[in-house]
């Protein structure tokens, strides 16, 4: 067991550093299928899905292409929150974490499939697991911090 700041570090943070990584990964991915978007469409860069090359596509494919568009945004606008929340809170609950940060991860992957292939209406079932890893894991993060600083 490693110390640091008077903070135990259990081998289970291990655990927490693979949900880690497997969020990395899977945001990587999810980026890459807006580049297929991009190529499938031709919207070259920095065309973001309302500039002049995708305004000249129908709607269905202008739609296609901003769904994929907006999964992988809406990914990138809570990645700093569950990154945070998921290895600060690991250090005090790294089991605990790990777990709601995995239940997390399969929401996600569940709401960006949905929002990717039918658009924001079908990504309720990825949010129904997605947003109670996301709050348990920012519980646990407000906990361990009430903790280390009075002792709680």
């Amino acid at each position: 067991m490693t110390v640091i700041a008077n903070v135990p570090i259990s081998s289970d943070y291990g655990y927490v550093i693979l949900v880690a990584g497997a969020f990395c990964f899977n945001l990587y991915t999810t980026g890459v299928s807006v580049g297929f978007q991009r190529r499938k469409h031709n919207i070259p860069y920095p065309d973001m899905g309302c500039g002049p090359y995708a305004n000249k596509l129908e709607l269905k494919d202008w739609t296609e292409f901003n769904n994929y568009q907006r999964a992988h945004y809406n990914y990138i606008e809570s990645f700093g929150i569950v990154m945070t929340s998921l290895l600060v809170g690991g250090v005090f609950y790294p089991r605990l974490q790990a777990a709601l940060g995995a239940a997390h991860l399969v929401g996600r992957i569940l709401y960006t499939y949905g929002y990717q292939k039918s658009g924001p209406q079908s990504r309720y079932k990825g949010a129904l697991l997605f947003y109670p890893g996301f709050l348990g894991m920012v519980g646990v993060l407000f906990y361990s911090g009430a903790k280390l600083a009075i002792g709680f």
